[in-house]
């Protein structure tokens, strides 16, 4: 799961759920030497690991995809109005997300 929050007045974009700590990749990752990649810090929370990553919290909206519902789940319900689409962060990483506040007829 990919969640962004404001945190002490800074955005970030925090993966959950997924972080597997035991493969070399884990390893490459906390050496940040890959260059492009956004640097992160790692965070824990009831023993599970996230990586947080700085994000400027501007972004560009490449493709519109037609909501649908997520999943039964009730918490999704809470969600109000929000769009599938591409999404490019402005420090460069592009990637699927779920945008809140945006309705598929909403000018962007």
């Amino acid at each position: 799961m990919t969640e962004y929050r404001r945190y002490q007045g800074k955005s970030y974009m925090i993966l959950k759920d997924h972080v597997k700590t035991g493969g070399f990749e884990y390893r490459i990752l906390l050496k940040q030497t890959i260059r492009g990649l956004l640097p992160f810090q790692i965070a824990e929370d009831n023993g599970q690991k996230q990586f947080w990553y700085e994000i400027s919290g501007k972004a560009k909206l490449h493709s519109i995809v037609l909501p649908a519902a997520l999943s039964s789940k009730p918490e999704y319900k809470k969600l109000g109005k929000y769009v599938y689409g591409e999404v490019e962060l402005e420090e460069g990483t592009r990637l699927n997300a779920v945008v809140r506040g945006k309705k598929a007829t909403d000018q962007a």
